[in-house]
Order: C-alpha cells, then structure tokens, then sequence
C-alpha cells in the first residue's frame, strides 16, 4: 500500500490509457480558478491506492516547458500535503477515485494561492463525492 503518507509515489499517479479516456469522457468536474478538477469515482478491485492523480498544464495556454514543468510541480506539491487528510478520508468511506487537475490560468501563480486552491478543490471533492455515492 502507501509506504509514507507525505510522498507521491508512481502507483499514485494516473498512467493507463483506459483510465485517462475514462476519466475525460465520463467524469464529473468542478472550476476552482485556476484549477479545474475531473473526477470519476473507480471501485475497480484491481486498484490498491485509494486516490489516483494526474495534474496537467496544456501546451496552448504556456508553451514554454519550463512554466509547464514549474505549475505541475506547485500542484503535486499542494497535493502532497493535504494527501493524508484526504486519503484518511476516502479510506473512511472505501471510496475509490481517479483525479485529474488541470491548470486553466494564463498566468503563473505563487505556491501560496494555488496551495489554497488544491486545499478547497479537494474538500470541495469530497463533498461532492459523498453526494454522489448517497444517491445511489
């Protein structure tokens, strides 16, 4: 399972083809600016971690890698962070999700307001995961 609860290790990271498709096509998402979330709730028994992530900045809002490279870094950062407050969470509920952020500013923002907006994008995910999964 997860050997330390501050790391982001490579199981934790969304990498199969299926589950990015899946998760663009049939996912439920929200707008924190800058940040938009795409999220697919996966009780697939072949996954071991509770949270997988994917965090990405689009070639055609920054061009140049290096601010691409730099965002993703102060997301993964943010995510790390409030990770095992969030993963005693999902573990809670035995709720499995794939998630993906996605950076929509045309500008590059401090750590400090993008910290602030992981944090709210991920209470507000997992209210809205825990209204998703009482409907049912």
């Amino acid at each position: 399972m997860i050997t330390h609860k501050y790391t982001f290790n490579k199981q934790e990271r969304l990498n199969k083809k299926v589950e990015i498709n899946k998760l663009f096509s049939e996912s439920y998402s929200f707008t924190i600016y800058p940040l938009r979330f795409l999220y697919v709730i996966n009780n697939d028994p072949e996954n071991s971690v509770p949270v997988k992530l994917l965090v990405s900045v689009p070639k055609r809002i920054h061009k140049r890698a290096v601010k691409r490279n730099l965002l993703k870094r102060r997301i993964k950062e943010a995510y790390r962070k409030i990770k095992p407050s969030f993963l005693e969470e999902t573990l809670f509920k035995k709720t499995k999700i794939n998630l993906a952020i996605i950076y929509t500013s045309n500008e590059v923002l401090p750590y400090n307001e993008i910290n602030k907006k992981v944090n709210l994008g991920i209470k507000k995910l997992l209210t809205e995961v825990e209204r998703r999964e009482s409907s049912f």
